[in-house]
């Protein structure tokens, strides 16, 4: 790959990429063996510095198709994120989703005391096929409460929702 490229877009605008291997300090292939092993140490201090390996390759190779089709947060976990936090029968839940080819997934939240959004739950499914499985899960954690949905429906299908549920 190019270190530097310097390219007119499709809309007319110059647009300048640059790898961070253009400055010869930072630069692991350098010819120099000692030059070359402090650039391999700044390479790793910063993989480090990325909790996802997907997110370094975007930012750091500029690799755009690193994680195509991954979860948005990966690091999300239901006992890190979601530590202490109970379902309130008399507060409304929040519900979202999203229908993702390759992870659809199903939000359960409440707005606490404090107005901000408590993520009670994520359900994640594998794939398309598994978004009836997911949607079912959905209705059963949900069952008895007042829910406020939030998802991509279209204005009809919003408003048959609203008028059903009384949001």
């Amino acid at each position: 790959m190019n270190p530097f490229l310097a390219f007119d877009n499709a809309l007319g605008f110059r647009a300048i990429r640059i790898h961070y291997s253009a400055d010869p300090e930072k630069n692991p292939l350098s010819d120099d063996p000692a030059q070359a092993a402090r650039a391999e140490a700044w390479l790793d201090a910063q993989r480090r510095a990325y909790p996802d390996p997907n997110d370094f390759a975007r930012e750091m190779e500029i690799n755009w198709s690193a994680g195509y089709g991954a979860r948005v947060f990966p690091q999300f976990t239901d006992t890190h994120h979601a530590v202490g936090q109970t379902l309130r029968k008399h507060k409304r839940l929040v519900r979202g989703w999203d229908f993702g080819w390759h992870a659809p997934v199903c939000l359960i939240g409440q707005i606490d005391g404090q107005e901000r959004l408590a993520l009670l739950k994520e359900i994640v499914g594998a794939n398309k096929r598994r978004t009836i499985l997911l949607l079912t899960c959905c209705a059963v954690v949900l069952s008895g409460f007042r829910i406020i949905r939030r998802a991509s429906m279209t204005i009809a299908t919003r408003r048959a929702a609203t008028q059903e549920h009384g949001v």
